[in-house]
């Protein structure tokens, strides 16, 4: 099932209407597809996934999800078991951990809801086994592993309370060149799984590469809401004004033909590889003609 939103406004306090942080947002995100979450640093796209699962309440307007309309007045336990089918993964991965071990850390989830301790370390193990976290470490104090490994643990404590929906904010900040495609591997391995993916980011390539949709924030407001494509080919517009990037398969497609139009420049490696080959087929035609 979607997650609707409808009108959503968010102002913190002190802020006026016009400078809320969300401004009547409106946008129904897909099941079971990637969407990526983009825009400038104070777009609202961190206060936006706040309000999936109640970290933060709305100042107006609503989420509808699991079959409940989800408002400020909605209660508590409401909200609780909405956390449970929507996990937040934050981008400082060290402010989830707090157990003793990896495993204790990545046990509290189901144990808060309800788990005996059994079935609760079934789903941490099975959880850290998802995301590749070495048997030898799940005694080992989470405070101790190295950045990436607190990464890997935190999603482990996510996705062990089996969520619909997860959330990632800025999930390959501080990750080298094969960490981030381990974890965009993760990415579509949960989606193949039928869970709804929610990604924050500022990677494009990332955008490009495992997103079926993208929502553009800028000023509270959307600025974008539809596929990657056509944002990236047929929006040059909003990419100038949101100072997006292009995907790198479209930035070294322009260098090698500035001539290129923008609306069929290659968005992934895969494209990118493909549109190389079909221009050197043409070069070779061309000189077969020639000579």
């Amino acid at each position: 099932m979607a997650i609707t939103i409808t009108n959503l406004t968010h102002q913190y306090p002190g802020q006026s209407t016009d400078q809320a942080a969300l401004q009547s947002v409106s946008v129904s995100i897909p099941t079971h597809q990637v969407t990526a979450i983009v825009g400038k640093t104070g777009s609202g796209k961190s206060t936006l996934i706040k309000h999936l699962n109640g970290l933060l309440l709305p100042t107006a307007g609503s989420l509808h999800f699991a079959g409940t309309t989800l408002t400020a007045q909605t209660s508590a336990k409401e909200w609780q078991r909405i956390r449970q089918r929507v996990g937040l993964v934050f981008q400082n991965s060290a402010t989830q951990l707090f157990a003793p071990t990896v495993l204790a850390d990545v046990m509290a989830g189901p144990l808060a809801f309800g788990l005996d301790h059994n079935q609760a370390e079934q789903r941490a193990r099975a959880a850290l086994q998802t995301v590749q976290v070495p048997r030898a470490l799940t005694e080992q104090s989470p405070l101790l592993l190295s950045g990436g490994q607190q990464r890997r643990v935190a999603i482990a404590g996510v996705l062990a309370n089996q969520p619909e929906v997860v959330i990632f904010d800025e999930p390959t900040a501080g990750l080298d060149a094969p960490g981030q495609r381990e974890l965009v591997s993760l990415f579509a391995a949960l989606q193949r799984d039928h869970r709804t993916i929610l990604v924050v980011t500022h990677e494009m390539d990332v955008v490009a590469q495992l997103s079926q949709r993208v929502l553009v924030m800028d000023q509270g407001q959307v600025a974008f809401w539809g596929t990657p494509a056509e944002l990236f080919r047929n929006q040059p517009a909003v990419v100038n004004s949101t100072n997006l990037e292009l995907p790198t398969p479209m930035q070294l497609a322009h260098q090698l033909d500035p001539q290129a139009s923008q609306a069929h420049l290659p968005l992934t490696e895969a494209e990118l590889d493909e549109w190389v080959l079909r221009r050197l087929r043409k070069d070779d035609e061309r000189g077969t003609t020639t000579t």
